[in-house]
């Protein structure tokens, strides 16, 4: 899901990271990630922009939502009309939703990504043999805590981050989404907080009240595989190191310039958030440093061995959509 920013931007980065991740399709054939990944354009302008990526890349480019922004707003798409909190920011969450939802429906599972990552590792084969959960969110502060098996309460004092989100098509998974969504309806048109990760907790904790673990459980991604600049310069050392943020937090400056080699290693991806910078160029700085610092310590991104990927990437009606095919 991407709008004209997004698609200048920070894009062309998150693609060629998944460019550089070979994988193995259920048949056997060997592809890349960013050829199964497929980009839901926000306007008829992005949708352009994307089919430029396409032909560079082989993601795919999905119709359904290109009127999210009408043309008389596609001016205002590199400017402040996307920034944080704005308007555009609150219609995005909306457009999150509608594609989730329409994708579940249709019995798809769902990884669902926002564009400033840089990936190190595949982590769709994880979903279907570590992490059994019915619903995978990212966590927005560093916090040591991997519910691989998932939770049926939402713990105090954990806050998501819905950057990452995996659903499953269960129909426990739909009812809880549903919530989210009507709840974002409701908040519509009022003077109202519509932010869609604000409103996500709420709805989730409302919905997991009436289910049992029988039905539906929440797990929550480690935030030392699933890295973020919201928990640091370095992202999430659960070991206690000197937490440094990127507004320029009190630390240990080697570790803030360098990033220790233990903490990197265990990067699956990198989250830019928790930044205003966009269209000025500084998201895509914070990428490639977290790309300088994984070929240090690690070796060349995608070079990682990959499990093989589940069965719905072969499936004929996402092939229509993308460039695996």
């Amino acid at each position: 899901m991407s709008g004209d920013a997004s698609l200048l931007d920070v894009e062309p980065v998150f693609l060629k990271t998944l460019q550089n991740i070979v994988i193995t399709l259920p048949d056997n054939r060997i592809t890349n990630l960013a050829r199964v990944h497929m980009i839901h354009p926000l306007s008829t302008s992005a949708m352009g922009l994307c089919r430029k990526l396409q032909d560079q890349y082989g993601n795919g480019c999905a119709p359904g939502f290109e009127n999210t922004f009408p043309a008389v707003q596609e001016s205002q798409a590199n400017s402040s009309h996307m920034a944080f909190l704005s308007g555009g920011f609150f219609v995005v969450g909306y457009a999150k939703m509608g594609i989730m939802i329409n994708l579940l429906s249709l019995g798809y599972d769902v990884l669902f990504v926002d564009s400033d990552h840089v990936y190190f590792r595949n982590p769709i084969p994880a979903f279907y043999t570590s992490y059994k959960a019915d619903l995978y969110t990212a966590l927005e502060h560093c916090r040591n805590l991997d519910t691989q098996d998932g939770v049926v309460q939402f713990p105090d004092k954990v806050v998501p981050n819905i950057s990452t989100l995996f659903a499953r098509a269960t129909g426990a998974v739909m009812r809880c989404l549903m919530n989210w969504f009507f709840a974002m309806i409701s908040c519509a048109g009022k003077n109202e907080w519509c932010w869609d990760q604000y409103k996500f907790k709420g709805s989730m904790e409302l919905c997991m009240r009436g289910m049992s673990y029988n039905h539906f459980t929440l797990g929550f991604l480690s935030p030392e595989k699933f890295a973020s600049l919201c928990h640091g310069t370095c992202g999430c050392d659960a070991l206690g190191m000197p937490r440094v943020v990127w507004r320029g937090g009190r630390g240990d400056p080697a570790y803030e310039e360098t990033c220790p080699a233990r903490v990197v290693k265990k990067w699956w991806l990198f989250h830019v958030a928790c930044f205003a910078g966009h269209m000025d160029g500084s998201k895509v700085k914070h990428m490639q440093r977290a790309l300088r610092l994984y070929e240090k310590h690690v070796g060349p991104q995608g070079s990682a061995p990959q499990d093989p990927m589940p069965w719905w990437t072969a499936d004929p009606w996402w092939l229509n959509f993308t460039a695996a095919g």
